[in-house]
């Protein structure tokens, strides 16, 4: 926990490219599908409902691995955009059984995976916990900080939220 900011940091500038590269590619995609397993499922649901769809008014969806199947699969060809939150607990092979059908079905995949981060300092053992926090406290954020310099859309604007009566 000492070791937090510093692991965050290190992280987000390890990720940046990557996260420059979706939102300048898919930025003004028609719609683009997020899936993660077990704890950064949230993650995932996070940043396709809260930062994509309403703070940047993009068509996207979020996907448990383990129920990324069937429909889900179906619409998946060449140009569908898809990111993968691949974390290192045990639920990881899931998000592997997605990032392989990904990177054999379309040419738009994009796989933030924490196994490839050095999160140095950090023990083996202390690793997928790490990997959740950065997914939930970091890179949902991040991600969507590059979409709005991309848009030019504020993540503070809505159409509706706190503006109508619902």
């Amino acid at each position: 926990l000492r070791q937090y900011a510093d692991i965050i940091t290190s992280a987000l500038e390890e990720t940046a490219p990557l996260f420059d590269r979706i939102a300048a590619e898919q930025h003004a995609t028609t719609g683009i599908y997020v899936v993660a397993s077990g704890p950064n499922t949230g993650a995932a649901q996070t940043l396709a409902m809260c930062y994509l769809q309403e703070m940047q008014w993009l068509q996207a969806s979020a996907f448990d691995a383990g129920e990324f199947l069937h429909g889900a699969m179906e619409i998946v060809v060449e140009d569908t955009p898809v990111v993968v939150f691949v974390g290192e607990d045990a639920t990881r092979p899931m998000a592997e059984r997605i990032r392989a059908f990904v990177e054999r079905f379309s040419r738009k995949g994009y796989f933030v995976d924490t196994a490839d981060l050095s999160l140095a300092g950090v023990p083996a053992a202390v690793r997928p916990f790490v990997s959740s926090w950065l997914f939930h406290a970091a890179f949902t954020g991040r991600i969507a900080q590059y979409f709005e310099a991309y848009t030019g859309q504020p993540l503070t604007t809505r159409r509706y939220m706190w503006k109508v009566e619902y």
